[in-house]
């Protein structure tokens, strides 16, 4: 038997999935939406009772990938089902008073960053800030309950609701996200001590002087990741720590390393240790293959070197 389109299926799975959802679901009618987080971006379903403004997301991606390989009908329509029932967040109905509210969203702001080539225009009704070869996208982060936090990405639709301008929207977030997800920029060697406590100077010296001294960057929380590099100062704030003007090989979304310019020499040692530790999984997706270089006197960030 052919296999459904990607757009067959969609339409299969919306009226399909009716037929495993609580009454209250009956009136609702299947949405579709290109969902974009950190790690990138896929086609979502969702359903919104009334009431709500936001809801559980199917990733149809996912589930076509699970039809094309043979995924019984049943348990397909099933598990969107539990997708859009079962793990419906606790709290989301007092949430999504705060998502309207831009007094409350301001202060839960935060940036993300994607790569312009990953994101190939799935956020042109996004509002974005462009800068080299990334765009950053701006967030609010939602408690449901207790510690359990969500997030979405705000639209051009969400910002006019605001009556905020882009410009605003950046500001406020640039100084939330800094505040939400601090900034961390601690060498190799920092880290080890504190992991190690009294062990640290021991067995580390097989571990090259390049890398001991090198700056992880990420933000305190593992969540924002290399978005830190344009908060306002942190640039700067790693400069001081390396004595002037140093390289950055922003190589994930969730991390990135600094080393001063008299480790040049070293970029091969520097890309090794990338290519031994990055883990798709915990690391998000490459985010660049350049390495660029800033300038402490004209406080400047550019591409040096293209490493692929």
């Amino acid at each position: 038997m052919e296999k459904k389109s990607f757009k067959e299926f969609e339409e299969w799975a919306a009226e399909g999935v009716k037929e495993y959802l609580p009454n209250k679901f009956k009136d609702c009618k299947p949405s579709f939406e290109v969902i974009t987080k950190h790690s990138g971006c896929y086609n979502g379903m969702y359903m919104k009772t009334k009431g709500e403004n936001i809801s559980s997301v199917v990733n149809m991606d996912q589930f076509y990938s699970l039809y094309l390989g043979g995924t019984p009908d049943e348990d397909l329509l099933r598990d969107m089902a539990r997708v859009i029932t079962v793990m419906r967040p606790v709290g989301m109905r007092d949430s999504s008073s705060i998502i309207l509210d831009y007094k409350q969203v301001k202060k839960n702001l935060f940036v993300r960053i994607v790569s312009k080539d990953v994101a190939a225009g799935s956020l042109k009704d996004y509002p974005t800030y462009e800068t080299d070869e990334f765009l950053l996208t701006y967030n609010v982060r939602v408690r449901f309950t207790g510690d359990t936090y969500g997030s979405l990405t705000i639209d051009g639709d969400m910002m006019k609701r605001y009556g905020v301008t882009k410009e605003t929207l950046h500001k406020d977030a640039m100084a939330s996200s800094a505040k939400l997800f601090p900034a961390c920029y601690d060498t190799c060697e920092e880290i080890i001590g504190r992991l190690a406590g009294d062990d640290a100077g021991k067995g580390t010296d097989h571990i090259p002087e390049c890398i001991r001294k090198m700056i992880i960057v990420s933000d305190r929380y593992g969540k924002t990741g290399s978005a830190v590099l344009f908060y306002p100062d942190t640039l700067e704030r790693i400069s001081r720590k390396l004595d002037g003007d140093f390289f950055v090989l922003p190589y994930s979304e969730l991390s990135t390393i600094a080393f001063p310019v008299r480790y040049e020499d070293c970029l091969e040692e520097y890309l090794r240790f990338i290519c031994s530790t990055y883990d798709p999984n915990n690391d998000g997706i490459v985010l660049s293959h350049n390495l660029y270089r800033y300038d402490s006197a004209s406080r400047q960030l550019s591409v040096a070197v293209q490493t692929v």
